[in-house]
């Protein structure tokens, strides 16, 4: 669902963990978008951000 001005609300929660941690993202409507394991290295969850997006709000 757009917003007045454009953008798609998108809510991304993480479970983190000790070993791996599990990501996923929902929408307005609680669809799940997205749903992955991320493993618990720096390169994976710099990914992980990565996927978010440079040009989203982040809050």
């Amino acid at each position: 669902m757009l917003r007045e001005d454009g953008l798609v609300q998108v809510w991304i929660g993480v479970d983190a963990g000790k070993q791996a941690h599990h990501a996923a993202a929902v929408d307005v409507a609680g669809r799940v978008l997205w749903s992955t394991r991320v493993a618990n290295d720096q390169q994976a969850i710099a990914d992980l951000i990565g996927r978010v997006g440079a040009d989203d709000e982040v809050v």
